[in-house]
């Protein structure tokens, strides 16, 4: 390549260093502008879960027997089966007309909360399950997660023979929201800003075609520079 056609990167970043001002501006200007965005039009949204513990449907005399290992791991398989059916509509259905829901006023299609409802396995080699319901209103989120455990919980028991489940958390009323992260927004926001400030002085340099010192104009015409006239160099046109 070249030598007058290389791009000499330590160069660009003394001119990007150069101009820290213009980057630090752009960044807190960015930042400020994710902030106010996050803080006014964006909705909070809260999260909360319900744990159960996944089990055969086995009464076991704790006195005179203990579950064995093929136990455990049967309870286990039932995992993924509770976590797929509980956004079914067969599920959800009985949840929508639940008391619990009733009671609270929550008013939901069968598709809405299919969307609010995540699963969960806790752990890789666990019987439990986590149910958590992510929505804008903080006390929703719990109401929701609990009548999916009372309601829906039960009623896949009843069509997935040999199994059953017990509440072991129920879900919390949270008190903060988990979205959005307003520090890591503002963070972003500065990284982003000062990206674009940093790229539109590197490329305004690239683009400049006006020689700046002796070394730029020794490399364009391949001879040490040997005196000035005036004080500017000049430019390179064409």
């Amino acid at each position: 390549m070249d030598a007058t056609n290389e791009i000499d990167v330590l160069r660009l970043v003394k001119v990007a260093l150069r101009r820290w001002y213009i980057i630090l501006g752009a960044g807190l200007l960015c930042a400020a502008l994710v902030l106010l965005y996050t803080v006014f039009l964006v909705t909070p949204m809260y999260s909360s879960t319900a744990k159960v513990y996944i089990k055969n449907k086995v009464d076991y005399n704790t006195n005179q027997e203990e579950v064995n290992i093929n136990d455990v791991y049967s309870s286990q398989a039932l995992v993924p089966v509770y976590s797929t059916m509980i956004r079914t509509n067969m599920v959800l259905d009985k949840v929508v007309s639940s008391p619990e829901l009733a009671e609270a006023g929550i008013d939901y299609t069968t598709a809405d909360l299919s969307e609010m409802i995540s699963t969960e396995q806790e752990g890789d080699k666990t019987a439990i399950l986590g149910i958590t319901v992510v929505n804008p209103n903080r006390e929703y989120c719990s109401v929701i997660a609990n009548a999916v455990v009372a309601t829906g919980i039960a009623e896949i028991a009843n069509v997935a023979p040999g199994s059953s489940a017990d509440l072991l958390e129920p879900a919390e009323t949270p008190e903060k929201p988990f979205s959005p992260s307003i520090p890591r927004n503002g963070i972003l926001g500065f990284l982003v800003g000062a990206f674009i400030a940093v790229l539109a002085i590197v490329l305004g340099d690239v683009f400049d075609t006006k020689i700046k010192d002796d070394e730029t104009l020794s490399g364009l015409i391949g001879a040490p520079v040997l005196g000035r006239i005036g004080s500017q160099i000049g430019t390179v046109k064409g």
